[in-house]
């Protein structure tokens, strides 16, 4: 039964580490996908800047310089804005570049860690762990468990108090008094 509990937690670990694997296949292809798309407006670019000033004759008659004048001013008054947007995006793009060894470095050391706490049996138990708490909860009522809150310390001091080897000395003696009268 356990063998089979195992077997499916394998297989759940197994189909959820495919999935990253394919996430991250699909992140690298929209990276290559963001560069090609980077180059081919770098040339479209281009292009429509030519196409635009041949364009431009056309347009001379019901073009205004004032509206050009006020876009460049606004450029140049937000330069360093979009240079250091664009910066950013390099940070973030470079960053991204760096996570990704070291994020499957970090999943390959997950994975091990994971490894190792069920051979300890960690998993195991914690489930058992959680079947005690599901008796408590089945057993007592939310009033049982205030008044357990509101009482706690009387108790644990008792529990300590009985502990003490002088204590735990007259309680066994007690026990044999109790076990000779018996036999």
């Amino acid at each position: 039964m356990e063998t089979k509990v195992l077997e499916n937690e394998l297989s759940e670990i197994h189909q959820k580490l495919d999935f990253i694997t394919s996430q991250m296949k699909e992140y690298q292809q929209r990276q290559r996908e963001i560069k090609e798309l980077k180059d081919d407006m770098s040339l479209i670019a281009k292009d429509v800047f030519d196409a635009a000033v041949e364009g431009l004759e056309d347009v001379a008659p019901y073009f205004d310089t004032k509206d050009l004048i006020h876009l460049l001013k606004k450029l140049l008054r937000n330069t360093k804005n979009l240079n250091r947007i664009l910066t950013q995006l390099e940070s973030a793009e470079d960053l991204l570049a760096d996570l990704q060894p070291l994020g499957k470095q970090m999943f390959d050391q997950l994975l091990d860690t994971m490894n190792e706490l069920d051979k300890k049996g960690y998993f195991d138990f914690f489930k058992e762990s959680i079947k005690i708490l599901d008796t408590i909860v089945t057993s007592f009522s939310v009033e049982d468990v205030r008044l357990l809150r509101e009482n706690i310390t009387p108790i644990l001091m008792t529990v300590k108090s009985m502990t003490q080897p002088q204590m735990l000395s007259t309680v066994d003696k007690a026990l044999g008094f109790f076990q000779k009268m018996y036999h």
